[in-house]
């Protein structure tokens, strides 16, 4: 039987779940982390223990980083390779964490909970991935509750699939680790994906305010293309449930 897109997509990240996670933990080891913490807490609901939920947590970046500094995390990924690397680095980063982040494998397209369960979601490097990001953000709003916020980061990773002048910068270049994966998989992958052929982050700011979702652009990664226009590498988004 033929494997679905997102079969795909999935296959590939477990065999990237290794070498992600040793990104992953320089990461958490270093400056980024520190830098992103930064970010969450100026920008994530202020409650006590938050409840929030990170959407494709890969090796539990975020799981470890904010459930070892006081929010009640969970994670879901797709791939059971991910999900065991996370739990080896909360385990390592986040022994303090209280509760200890809950991780499940989950489809991010529609994760399977109650509405309104959320304080929170944030996400990383994903949405490009998935074959209905619509489908996802509408489902991700639903978890909010009223007031929730998200955090977005992602980028036009493929977008010179449709426009050449954004030249070619994938996101396995700035990987370190890539253990021996044929990065031409995901290549070949992202032709199919909708998103690589969308003007970013404008296609997401328009469908989350039509989702009712108040927009704030926190920051650009900007480049010059090669015919002088202006190009969107990397971005983050907040969306807050309005």
């Amino acid at each position: 039987m033929e494997k679905t897109l997102l079969t795909r997509v999935e296959d590939y990240w477990n065999t990237r779940a290794e070498g992600y996670s040793l990104d992953v933990q320089a990461e958490l080891s270093g400056e980024d982390g520190k830098r992103w913490l930064t970010l969450a807490h100026e920008y994530l609901p202020k409650d006590v223990f938050p409840r929030g939920l990170d959407i494709g947590c890969g090796p539990g970046f975020f799981c470890a980083l904010l459930g070892e500094n006081g929010y009640r995390m969970t994670g879901i990924d797709c791939t059971e390779g991910m999900l065991r690397q996370a739990q080896e680095n909360i385990q390592k980063f986040a022994p303090d964490a209280a509760p200890v982040p809950r991780l499940f494998q989950m489809d991010a397209e529609s994760p399977a909970f109650e509405e309104n369960s959320f304080d929170f979601i944030i996400t990383r490097n994903l949405i490009w991935n998935l074959p209905h990001p619509e489908k996802a953000y509408e489902s991700w709003v639903r978890l909010l509750r009223k007031g929730g916020r998200m955090l977005i980061m992602d980028g036009n990773y493929y977008l010179h699939y449709a426009l050449p002048a954004y030249g070619t910068e994938t996101p396995g270049a700035s990987h370190k680790h890539m253990e021996g994966v044929d990065v031409s998989i995901i290549n070949g992958i992202a032709r199919e994906l909708p998103l690589s052929f969308k003007l970013r982050p404008d296609w997401d700011i328009e469908a989350l305010e039509k989702m009712g979702c108040g927009i704030k652009i926190l920051s650009r990664t900007l480049d010059t293309g090669t015919d002088g226009s202006e190009i969107v590498r990397k971005f983050v988004l907040l969306a807050e449930k309005l």
